[in-house]
C-alpha cells in the first residue's frame, strides 16, 4: 500500500520546502524521491495508470497545497501577507488606524478579473477569491519509462499559477500609479540616479524604502560616483555584486530585491514581470499586498488532445486566490525606464 504521507515528506524535502537532513542535499532527496514514486506507481500499461492515479493526484494535491504558500512566502513575503483558509472560509484583514498618513485606498482583484477600488475609512476588509489555474503535459512513454519527474511536474504547475499571480499584483501596482502623486512617479528612458534620489527621498518620509523591481531593471541601476576625482569612480562591493549576480544589491542604503522573471509561454517573446518598472516600498510591519489562498488545490487530468491521436496526458491544477492593495498612494513610488519595454 502506497505510503502517501511518507511520499509528501520526501517531496517537500526535494521542493526545498522543508530542509533535508545535514548528509542528505536537496538534489538527494529530489533523486529518492523520483525512486519512491518509481517504486509505488510503476505502471506498464493504461489498466495500472487507472489503478495508481487516485494516490498520484493525492500526492500532488497535498504537495501543492504546502509548495505553493512556501514560494509565494519566499519570493513575496517581504511586503505581501499571505494567509491560508479553509474551503469556503474568509479572512479578514486588520488595517491600524493612523499607520499611514491621509486615508488609504484597497484595491482588489475581483472574482470577474477586474480591479475594485474603494477608500479605506474602516479597520478592517475581506478579500474576494478567483481561481488561478496552469497545467503541463506529460508524454504517456516518458511516464511509463520513468522518465517524467513528479517534482518537476510540480514545479512547472506551480510556478504558473505563481506567475499569474504575479501579474495580478503587477497590475494594481501599474493601475496605481494614475492616482499618485507626480512626485511618486518617475518616467524616464533610463536608469537615472537624480529621479531615483527624488523617489526614494519622498518614501523614507514613510518609512525604510527598498526597491522591488526585475533582473534587468535592478541591472542597470549603479552606484557609480560622476566625478573624475573619485577612486574608485564605482565601489569595489559593487563589482562584485555586479560580478556574481549582475546587479547591485544596494543602492545608496536602499536595499534592490529583484523578482523572479518568467515568460508567458513556450515563445519567450512575452515576460511575466515587466522590465520597465521598480516599485519603491517603504519596509515595515504594515505590509502593502495580502494575499488569500483558499481551500484545497484542485487537480485533475485532461484530454489534451480531443482527437484521441495523441497518448500524451495533461495534468492541470487551479488554486483559489484572493489578491488586495492596502496603500496611501503618497507613501510608496514607481519608476519607469521606457527603455527597458
Amino acid at each position: 500500500m502506497t505510503d502517501i504521507n511518507k511520499l509528501v515528506e520526501i517531496g517537500l524535502k526535494a521542493l526545498n520546502v522543508k530542509a533535508p537532513s545535514k548528509e542528505f542535499s536537496v538534489q538527494d532527496c529530489k533523486v529518492a524521491f523520483d525512486g519512491e514514486v518509481a517504486n509505488n506507481f510503476n505502471c506498464k500499461n493504461v489498466a495500472e495508470w487507472m489503478r495508481v492515479k487516485p494516490d498520484v493526484f493525492e500526492l500532488l494535491q497535498q504537495l501543492a497545497d504546502e509548495y505553493l504558500p512556501a514560494r509565494l512566502n519566499a519570493t513575496l513575503g517581504q511586503f505581501a501577507e499571505i494567509r491560508q483558509v479553509g474551503q469556503g472560509n474568509k479572512v479578514e484583514f486588520k488595517v491600524r488606524k493612523g499607520y499611514q498618513r491621509g486615508k488609504s485606498f484597497v484595491t482588489q482583484v475581483a472574482p470577474s478579473g477586474q480591479y475594485e477600488t474603494f477608500r479605506l475609512d474602516i479597520s478592517s476588509f475581506t478579500v474576494p477569491v478567483k481561481a488561478y489555474g496552469a497545467g503541463a503535459v506529460v508524454e504517456w512513454e516518458r511516464f511509463l519509462n520513468g522518465q517524467e519527474s513528479f517534482v518537476e511536474l510540480m514545479q512547472i504547475i506551480a510556478e504558473g499559477i505563481e506567475d499569474r499571480i504575479y501579474e495580478q499584483i503587477q497590475g494594481i501596482l501599474q493601475g496605481a500609479a494614475s492616482s499618485m502623486p507626480s512626485a511618486n512617479v518617475k518616467v524616464h528612458t533610463a536608469f537615472d540616479a537624480t529621479r531615483m534620489d527624488a523617489l526614494l527621498a519622498v518614501v523614507r518620509a514613510y518609512g525604510r524604502p527598498e526597491i522591488w523591481c526585475s533582473q534587468e531593471f535592478a541591472a542597470t541601476i549603479t552606484n557609480q560616483v560622476g566625478f573624475s576625482a573619485a577612486t574608485p569612480n564605482m565601489p569595489a562591493a559593487d563589482l562584485d555584486d555586479i560580478r556574481n549576480q549582475g546587479y547591485v544589491g544596494m543602492y545608496h542604503g536602499v536595499r534592490v530585491i529583484v523578482l523572479p522573471q518568467s515568460f508567458k509561454d513556450e515563445t519567450n517573446a512575452e515576460k511575466v514581470i515587466d522590465p520597465q518598472y521598480a516599485y519603491v516600498i517603504p519596509a515595515g510591519e504594515e505590509r502593502i499586498v495580502k494575499i488569500v489562498l483558499e481551500g484545497d488545490t484542485q487537480i485533475r487530468e485532461y484530454d489534451k488532445d480531443s482527437g484521441g491521436m495523441d497518448w500524451s496526458t495533461g495534468v492541470q491544477m487551479y488554486k483559489k486566490v484572493g489578491l488586495a492593495m492596502v496603500t496611501n498612494p503618497n507613501y510608496w513610488g514607481i519608476y519607469q525606464n521606457t527603455n527597458l519595454s
